[in-house]
């Protein structure tokens, strides 16, 4: 009998914004995928998410728990810290220039990215990753229960072996447009190869329904497929590919598939 094993992703939002949770079960009957329908609100949403967390294998969220090495060596009050280093070097992670780097190779926008300092809820991501008896350091080393990712980029490296206009179209065009309806219509396209590339079903026509009517949910559900290859030893992080290096303690790193989809499967193809 197979052992059933749980993956978490959270597009993790403050309290003014809604935030979304999916989850991914494996057991004997397959992969599933279910979005619970809470609120994730206030301090009861951070325990309610934790309680996912304690009981999951591995959970990704959406939202850096850190800011730069500069940046925390100067919090931190370290001797070495002076404030005389460049400016990008407080604004933005090791990690944060490489997936723009990723995001611009494969022609698309790299202000997809956005530094940490521009986002609201580091502090929710350092909340809830207490709340989960985890310090800021063991997530930064993206080997505990909880690791970052990034929604967008994560899906532009499982589609980039895709037609580059297609590619396009799929990753500006799912969100964030002011067209709801071509935005479902896109996250309709991008779920269907999502299942057919991954064979992880819905567990309800519901659940199906939720990812495509909400980007916070589908953006919830591509992290939970990074916390599913995390396990798998299927990711990479992003401005670290070559080891660890001291920056790693300070900023942590996102995770990403290591591979695009269609090369996966090429690849398969080809050893048959």
């Amino acid at each position: 009998m197979t052992e059933s094993k749980t993956f978490v992703g959270i597009d993790l939002a403050g309290d003014t914004r809604r935030t979304g949770v999916a989850f991914i079960t494996q057991n004997e009957n397959g992969l599933r995928y279910h979005i619970p329908r809470e609120s994730w609100k206030g301090s009861v949403g951070i325990q309610r998410m934790s309680a996912l967390i304690g009981q999951a294998n591995q959970t990704a969220v959406d939202q850096p728990f850190s800011y730069s090495m500069a940046t925390m060596k100067l919090l931190q009050s370290e001797q070495n810290s002076s404030g005389d280093c460049a400016v990008a070097d407080y604004a933005t992670r090791r990690t944060d220039r490489r997936m723009r780097e990723i995001l611009k190779d494969l022609g698309l926008r790299h202000e997809y990215v956005m530094s940490p300092n521009r986002c609201h809820n580091v502090w929710r991501a350092l909340a809830l990753s207490r709340q989960s008896g985890l310090s800021r350091i063991e997530v930064c080393r993206c080997q505990s229960k909880i690791i970052e990712t990034h929604p967008r980029v994560a899906w532009a490296v499982a589609l980039s072996g895709y037609d580059r206009n297609e590619l396009a179209r799929f990753v500006s065009g799912y969100k964030g447009t002011n067209n709801q309806d071509g935005e479902m219509v896109v996250r309709r396209e991008m779920l269907e190869i999502f299942t057919q590339e991954t064979r992880i079903q819905s567990q309800s026509d519901q659940d199906q329904q939720s990812a495509i009517d909400s980007a916070d949910d589908f953006e919830a559900l591509i992290c939970a497929y990074v916390a599913l290859c995390h396990t798998l030893s299927m990711t990479l992080r992003p401005g670290f590919e070559e080891g660890e290096r001291d920056e790693l303690d300070y900023e942590g790193s996102a995770v990403l598939p290591a591979s695009p989809w269609t090369a996966e499967r090429r690849s398969d193809s080809n050893d048959k």
